[in-house]
């Protein structure tokens, strides 16, 4: 399905489906304690919601294909 999408839809879903790396990325380092842990609430806050808005791309993206 992925390959059969026009570039720009192409393009649209490699960005939408790594939204929520950052996030994972964040919490990886606050679980391993690699860095000062200060509070982070507002950083993953920022986070959650580019992740969140990935998901809900990549779900309209997944319907206009079907």
């Amino acid at each position: 399905m992925v390959n059969e999408l026009p570039l720009s839809q192409y393009l649209s879903y490699k960005v939408l489906k790594n939204s929520c790396r950052p996030v994972f990325s964040e919490l990886q380092k606050i679980e391993h304690g690699t860095e000062e842990l200060k509070d982070r609430s507002q950083k993953l806050s920022k986070l959650m919601n580019v992740c969140s808005q990935g998901v809900i791309g990549l779900t309209n993206l997944y319907i206009e294909q079907r």
